[in-house]
């Protein structure tokens, strides 16, 4: 039986780009001889159906935003970590919880960073 490698998965925000969560990651990764799959969750914020059902022209545009979410998570990825950080890079389209739910299945941590502190 192959044993799989020990695997963290780590959201990274794209508001907060998530450093602390990343270098927690990474640490957990290299105690332990992992990897790390860092995830962004995206979604087609998309105008109200039309009689028709799904507007052909938002197949292109969900197309362009998963490659702008994947840029965009490599260079938060890279400005945290490094240009040779070795993380593999993942982007989810859903929501953050399914997203991250989907993207740690098979991991042996999920990593997230704290909630931003609410004022009172």
């Amino acid at each position: 039986m192959e044993q799989q490698r020990f695997t963290v998965v780590v959201g990274v925000s794209p508001t907060s780009t998530s450093p602390t969560a990343l270098r927690w990651a990474a640490a957990q990764a290299a105690r332990f001889d992992g990897a790390v799959i860092a995830v962004r969750a995206w979604q087609v914020r998309a105008p109200a159906a039309t009689p028709s059902g799904t507007s052909v022209g938002r197949l292109p545009y969900a197309t362009v935003l998963k490659q702008q979410v994947r840029e965009s998570l490599a260079a938060d990825v890279a400005k945290v970590l490094g240009d040779d950080h070795g993380i593999e890079l993942r982007t989810e389209r859903g929501g953050r919880r399914k997203a991250l739910f989907q993207a740690s299945r098979e991991a042996d941590l999920l990593v997230v960073d704290a909630a931003r502190a609410l004022t009172v």
